[in-house]
């Protein structure tokens, strides 16, 4: 399986690994909500803020996948606690055992509703909305009723919507189930890979700043030039330079 085979067909052929440039665009978005960080970051990568912003959020997220696989391989390493001894292990999701879920229909009927599935960018809008619970599951429902006036529907119409709309939108989550090597007794993770995906990516883009240091100092570059990089050849030059450094020690230690 390849990576494009994870979009929707009309992102598909359009795939472009992420670069130095879009890893600091997520370095300077560190405070910023995850929804609008992946929507942004999607947007760079894609050129259309509108058609990311109209993407099933279930379709977003894998987008946010099949980026990551295109620009680092299929191996996403996760790192799962014990529940039982706290003991934590390493454990590599191969992305290339991925499949693309059934298509799920744009809209569901909830009685007398007409419902459409929510988007990535009405996702973004609930987190920004504030931080009350109850609001955002409001807006949240609002946000997808088709011609029918929100404020009229009770409490307990919402939860039945929210949990229509949650029955029809493909589950892209893995579920692990292992013996703990530590303990023996059994781990049960849920893998949300899109968050894993944005925080691997948030954890790498803290040392950018240094890598371009290192580069520049080496090689003279520009800045924009080492940011222009995809991330693969960016450390493919570090390496190069440790193995130099590596080398230029142990010349000296034989000496």
């Amino acid at each position: 399986m390849r990576p494009d085979e994870l979009l929707p067909a009309h992102l598909a052929g359009r795939l472009r690994p992420w670069s130095g440039v879009d890893e600091d665009y997520v370095r300077t978005t560190r405070g910023d909500n995850a929804s609008a960080v992946c929507n942004g970051l999607l947007t760079r990568c894609f050129g259309d803020a509108a058609e990311i912003g109209a993407l099933a959020v279930h379709d977003r997220d894998l987008a946010l996948v099949a980026l990551r696989w295109a620009t680092l391989g299929p191996r996403l390493p996760v790192e799962i606690t014990c529940a039982s001894c706290g003991a934590e292990h390493d454990v590599t999701i191969d992305l290339d055992r991925l499949q693309r879920p059934p298509e799920a229909p744009s809209q569901i009927v909830v009685g007398e509703l007409v419902v459409r599935l929510p988007t990535a960018a009405d996702q973004q809008r609930v987190v920004e909305a504030g931080d009350a619970d109850s609001e955002a599951r409001r807006l949240r429902v609002l946000a997808c009723i088709v011609d029918v006036p929100g404020d009229a529907l009770s409490g307990a119409r919402r939860d039945e919507i929210e949990s229509a709309l949650e029955s029809a939108i493909p589950d892209i989550d893995l579920e692990l189930v292992l013996d703990c090597p530590a303990c023996g007794g059994a781990i049960e993770a849920t893998i949300e890979l899109a968050q894993f995906v944005l925080a691997e990516l948030r954890e790498r883009s803290r040392h950018l700043l240094r890598e371009v240091h290192a580069l520049a100092r080496t090689y003279h570059w520009s800045e924009r030039d080492i940011l222009a990089m995809t991330t693969i050849r960016r450390r493919e030059y570090l390496a190069l330079i440790e193995a130099d450094q590596t080398a230029a020690l142990f010349a000296e230690a034989t000496d």
